[in-house]
């Protein structure tokens, strides 16, 4: 996956220079992927929708000498490790100006066979197994709940140790052991699955909503004008120190949503949160090549209908933040005043559940799975419920 380019020139150009009023509709600006958990993130033009959210999204995690998970939370440091996915070639490579021994890392995106030994104790399913043939696996801990998976070998428990600071290994997600999503689940109407039809009709069957090692939800949603209304109350930094302008990577979403300035279409800060379901437009021609461009993408409604399908979204729940948003990712260490969560607690602690968290973006589902969304596919509300972020969380 590379790089975000290549949008086309509707969805670029400012329809407000006239102070006219469009009817240009929302659409998809950005997207990210986090492979490692916590790591710095990919911006991709296309992402390809899957059970767990989107393709190799935080299917890798760090986790230290008890198996429970690290984060920017303990680790700021893991904001200075950058990725990069080769999709050709098969791997996942990672840098860092951090790390003494060398400074960057590959890994496989289908992991090869690592055997256990006396340095790599843990090995892999398939050549370790209990008396029985059983593979053995490592049971990880993610927010006190156990997820399995399997170790990614010494070199990457030794990069990871030298540049976090203490004794940690990689794990990637054992791929068939589902995490399941217990709360805030989309009713079981919009979520199920269609057989193939042999004359009854074919069978509803619903479907197990899961992540990979997400903190909880397969997509983190945010829109531009709640980025832009945020940054417009937060002080001005008074050193390189002091805290970031706050940007995509401040709350690590995997989509971002933005409108024309000026439109009957356009979105409100926060209105997201009152969002129950919504649709993206997606391209069902688009190459899974996430490196081309979208030029020919610009579908607003028109064309030819067949070529494009509404992926629904079900909004699980607005997100409480925890203290990665304070992270200087520049320099990996937590802001010296404590922002902008400091100045976010005096307008978005809006959760009458959690009435001490701050809340900003949505937690999301998708309804169906295998589309490729991509930058300029366009965005509508299918739903909303005024005040539904004072009821859910």
């Amino acid at each position: 996956m590379g790089n975000a380019v290549g949008t086309n020139p509707e969805h670029n150009e400012n329809p407000t220079t006239s102070g006219i009023i469009t009817h240009e509709p929302p659409r998809v600006s950005a997207l990210y992927i986090y492979p490692v958990k916590s790591c710095a993130g990919i911006k991709v033009n296309s992402a390809r929708i899957t059970e767990t959210g989107f393709e190799y999204d935080r299917t890798w995690m760090v986790v230290d000498e008890n198996l429970n998970f690290v984060s920017q939370r303990n680790a700021p440091k893991m904001a200075l490790i950058k990725q990069s996915l080769n999709l050709a070639e098969g791997y996942l490579e990672l840098s860092t100006t951090e790390s003494s021994s060398q400074s960057t890392l590959r890994l496989p995106l289908k992991p090869s066979i690592i055997p256990p030994t006396q340095e790599n104790p843990y090995g892999t399913p398939a050549t370790r197994t209990t008396e029985d043939g059983k593979p053995v696996y490592l049971d990880v801990i993610v927010w006190e709940r156990q997820v399995r998976g399997y170790d990614c070998g010494p070199e990457a428990a030794k990069w990871f140790s030298e540049i976090i600071g203490k004794p940690c290994r990689l794990i990637v997600k054992d791929p068939n052991t589902i995490r399941r999503i217990q709360k805030r689940l989309p009713p079981a109407e919009m979520y199920t699955t269609k057989t193939n039809d042999e004359g009854d009709g074919g069978v509803q069957l619903i479907r197990t909503v899961q992540t990979a090692f997400a903190d909880g939800y397969p997509f983190l949603i945010a829109t531009q004008s709640s980025i832009d209304d945020l940054n417009s109350k937060l002080p001005q930094p008074r050193g390189s120190l002091d805290f970031d302008k706050v940007d995509h990577m401040t709350f690590r979403p995997n989509i971002i949503i933005e409108s024309p300035g000026i439109s009957q279409n356009s979105i409100p800060p926060y209105d997201e949160e009152d969002w129950v379901k919504f649709s993206i437009r997606t391209n069902t021609k688009a190459k899974s090549n996430s490196d081309n461009n979208n030029d020919d993408n610009d579908d607003d409604g028109g064309g030819d209908s067949n070529s494009f399908r509404d992926v629904e979204f079900y909004v699980n729940n607005s997100r409480t933040r925890c203290n990665i948003p304070n992270v200087i990712r520049s320099a990996g260490v937590m802001s010296k005043n404590r922002e902008p969560l400091r100045t976010m607690r005096s307008f978005r602690c809006t959760n009458s559940e959690y009435p001490g968290m701050v809340v900003f973006g949505i937690n999301c589902t998708a309804l169906t799975m295998g589309d490729l969304v991509s930058v300029g596919d366009v965005v509508k509300v299918i739903q909303k419920i005024p005040g539904r972020n004072q009821q859910l969380n």
